[in-house]
């Protein structure tokens, strides 16, 4: 979960949009959440049906 969460934060860094990363730094926070939360409902249900 937490190697998710840094391969996340490198996407922006990496793809060259620092500039952009800082000024939606805020909806960026939102879609990470937004992106673990759909982690954990799939870790969850993926265990649940094991």
């Amino acid at each position: 979960m937490t190697f998710i969460f840094i391969w996340i934060m490198l996407i922006g860094p990496m793809k060259g949009e620092e500039k952009t990363y800082v000024q939606d730094s805020t909806t960026f926070a939102i879609a990470v959440m937004v992106l673990l939360f759909i982690a954990f409902i799939a870790v969850t249900s993926t265990v649940l049906f094991l």
